[in-house]
């Protein structure tokens, strides 16, 4: 994710319109893995509700920080223009 505002900038292509392909991949094999290992459906739920919750907030932590560095890096490139 740190790379985002980086290869938008190099790219200059709109915004994601769409999840990221990790988001797949991760969601992807918690499938697999429940194929591959049959659960019942309590302990099934408690792993998917955790994934599920663990991978939204580590999304929103680094979309945060994301963000901020991006406010930041426009707070310092403006100083510099207007001087």
């Amino acid at each position: 994710m740190n790379g985002i505002p980086k290869k938008f900038r190099m790219t200059n292509r709109g915004k994601p319109t769409e999840p990221s392909n990790f988001l797949d991949n991760i969601f992807l094999s918690l499938g697999q893995f429940f194929q591959d290992y049959s659960l019942q459906e309590t302990p099934r739920r408690t792993i998917e509700k955790t994934v599920v919750n663990y991978t939204y907030d580590e999304y929103l932590r680094r979309a945060h920080k994301m963000l901020e560095t991006a406010q930041k890096e426009e707070e310092t490139l403006s100083r510099y223009v207007m001087r």
